[in-house]
């Protein structure tokens, strides 16, 4: 396995000093979000993260603990593939940026030496509990990374390896793809155009755009601002759904009251489809009503 060079895994300065880079130009974890195949971000929240000066410098278990194990990973994947691969690992927080494009950079994990030819490896750590969502293949938002990562080092072919759980680690080749890789540099490129230009992206129903809205205006100014014509009809739909949800909330609490007043100080309760409802003291004292389906185990049923 090729040595890495020294140096100190979790220097807080290097970091913050990687994250104020970041938001110079758009990384390969940024690229999905462009495409808006990210389900960590969308184009909002990606505008909201290039363009407020917010740094999030908080280093999570789940981070600290992912730069730790990346050399026991990499150090299985070299094993495991000896005689045919050499493997190397970058310093963390490194930023290497596109021969054209300087907004353009990626972070390397580290490489994958084969014979002549040099790859990229990306090292992800997933939950156990993952491992079924990875059975047809990685989701696209990684696929759409290593492609960008590829792109920006000019290199024809990549390794992402991922460790589920504690023990779990599958890895997946990918061949560089010309065409795809065109179009997504386009869509990151009017992206970060966007940005040049201060061009709000439009917002979506997701909850990233919400915690994008708070990000852009965090203090509101005392005045008033015209609304465009547009939101009178969506402000009557709103009004509207504000209503039924008030109904909605209402007929449950009923169907809930009936359930309660028919289990009385019976604590289950089974209809005669077989499904059912609970109504226990919680660690608080607190009943709390549950539903059942037949043959759970969840009713204890006798």
């Amino acid at each position: 396995m090729i040595s890495p060079p020294e140096y100190q895994l979790f220097d807080p300065q290097v970091r913050l000093e990687w994250l104020h880079r970041r938001k110079q130009g758009l990384g390969a974890s940024d690229a999905a979000g462009c495409l808006q195949k990210s389900s960590y971000t969308n184009t909002l929240l990606l505008y909201a993260d290039k363009t407020t000066d917010l740094i999030d410098d908080e280093t999570s278990e789940w981070q600290r603990w992912g730069l730790r194990l990346e050399r026991a990973i990499a150090e299985d994947l070299a094993e495991s593939q000896a005689g045919e691969w050499q493997v190397g690992l970058a310093p963390p927080f490194q930023i290497r940026r596109h021969r054209e494009h300087d907004w353009m950079f990626y972070t390397p994990d580290g490489w994958v030496q084969e014979g002549n030819s040099k790859g990229i490896l990306q090292i992800k750590i997933a939950s156990a509990w993952m491992l079924s969502k990875w059975e047809d293949g990685p989701p696209e938002e990684y696929v759409i990374q290593v492609q960008h990562e590829m792109e920006v080092e000019d290199v024809d072919w990549a390794i992402l390896l991922v460790l589920f759980g504690s023990f779990e680690s599958r890895f997946w080749r990918f061949e560089r793809r010309p065409k795809f890789v065109s179009l997504m540099t386009e869509f990151e490129w009017d992206f970060w155009q966007c940005v040049q230009r201060r061009e709000v992206p439009p917002p979506d129903e997701t909850d990233h755009t919400r915690k994008a809205l708070k990000l852009l205006y965090p203090q509101a100014k005392r005045e008033s601002v015209p609304l465009p014509g547009r939101l009178i009809e969506a402000d009557i739909r709103l009004e509207q759904i504000k209503a039924e949800e008030k109904a909605l909330k209402l007929e449950r609490q009923g169907i809930e009251n009936q359930i309660e007043y028919c289990l009385g100080e019976h604590e289950q309760g089974v209809l005669p489809s077989g499904d059912g409802y609970t109504w226990r003291n919680g660690k608080n004292g607190v009943r709390t009503l549950r539903r059942f389906e037949r043959g759970s185990t969840n009713g204890d049923q006798k």
